[in-house]
């Protein structure tokens, strides 16, 4: 029997062996800090993620089977990170009450989410009808962001909609028109999440330059 259920052109595994360390300069790196408390960069993150895999989906029929699910669930989990990152801007923009946002369900969010948008961007209407007709889409597939993780959910039940009995009943994903899908969902949303923070940076220097003023003001006083 061999020593070794690894195939041939593999490594064995090493005892000790860092996983989150840094490695030689001449290979590439991930500075992780950058997302540090930044909702946006996760939301990035998971939307290229999604891009590039979307990419591999027609090498073969293989990875078309197989990495449909990963693509669905980092597109899913992109508009999940990014209406909770537009839910915190929101929030800052209007002095509401700032909270950490909690839950998957995308529908619940985007509700909670859009009155606040369209309070900022009355003009938007058009979009975010057809940003929430997306949603709504994947709410009903993915209600609870399980089924692209996991096959059941913990009773045992399928987490997919259909069974491979009911083979009428089954979906066929287009990658393509997916990905093009998001993309313009992305171009309403990203536009929105810019926007707010640049105006909550000039409001912020805004209040620092008048800091500064009043203090100099303050000074100015003070020597008379």
């Amino acid at each position: 029997m061999s020593e070794t259920i690894l195939p041939a052109n593999r490594k064995p595994p090493t005892k000790g062996s860092k996983l989150f360390a840094p490695g030689p300069p001449w290979r590439p790196h991930a500075d992780l800090t950058v997302g540090a408390a930044n909702w946006d960069a996760y939301a990035l993150g998971y939307k290229v993620a999604g891009d590039l895999l979307a990419g591999h989906v027609g090498d073969s029929p293989f990875h078309s089977n197989v990495l449909g699910f990963p693509v669905v669930y980092l597109y899913r989990h992109y508009l999940e990170l990014r209406l909770k990152d537009l839910l915190v801007l929101t929030a800052r923009l209007l002095g509401l009450p700032e909270e950490a946002p909690e839950g998957h369900h995308l529908l619940d969010l985007w509700q909670k989410l859009r009155p606040g948008l369209q309070q900022i961007r009355p003009e938007g209407r058009g979009d975010f009808d057809a940003v929430e007709d997306t949603i709504e889409q994947f709410a009903e597939l993915d209600p609870s962001s399980e089924t692209f993780r996991y096959p059941v959910y913990k009773d045992g039940r399928s987490t997919l909609r259909f069974t491979p009995q009911r083979v009428a009943e089954n979906r066929d994903i287009d990658v393509v028109r997916l990905r093009e899908t998001v993309d313009a969902i992305e171009g309403v949303l990203d536009a929105c999440s810019t926007g707010m923070s640049e105006l909550l940076e000039a409001n912020a220097e805004a209040v620092a330059e008048g800091r500064t003023e009043a203090a100099r003001y303050q000074a100015e006083l003070g020597a008379y």
